[in-house]
């Protein structure tokens, strides 16, 4: 019974990890871009970030890297072991507390349907959006490198 419950419970940990990883690494990587972006335009030219790229005042304006050192943080204390399985998702007896829609995807139906998991993967949505961002390739199993005709 023991063994059971600890390879029911893997399995659901296991893909509600992954997508989290997911969620933070996408974010975490679009804020390390961004903010080595505006560490090099500070570098080329003299004054602020801010003013540089014509966010106005300095001490009002908020670059996008600050901005998105924010949302990572937030996203970081959101999506914590102990959020995402808390009592407000998860009965005593293990079952989700929220709506599920039964398909074919297994593990992937509870996590899809998590209300965590829904809203910040709509706000990855929404930042990769806003730059722009080809994440097809996280998909992709060939990847061309560098200097590689196709």
């Amino acid at each position: 019974t023991i063994q059971e419950g600890f390879d029911e419970g893997y399995g659901l940990g296991a893909t509600m990890g992954l997508r989290v990883g997911v969620i933070l690494g996408t974010l975490e990587g679009i804020w390390s871009a961004v903010s080595k972006s505006e560490k090099a335009v500070a570098s080329e030219k003299p004054g602020s970030v801010e003013s540089d790229l014509g966010l106005g005042d300095e001490k009002t304006a908020q670059s996008e890297g600050q901005r998105l050192r924010g949302l990572v943080i937030k996203a970081r204390i959101a999506l914590r072991t102990e959020s995402v399985f808390g009592t407000e998702y998860w009965g005593a007896d293990g079952i989700w507390k929220y709506d599920v829609r039964e398909g074919d995807g297994g593990w992937n139906d509870v996590v899809d349907a998590h209300p965590l998991i829904q809203a910040w993967e709509a706000t990855v949505r929404t930042e990769v959006d806003h730059f722009e961002l080809d994440t097809g390739v996280l998909e992709r199993t060939e990847v061309k490198r560098l200097g590689e005709s196709e």
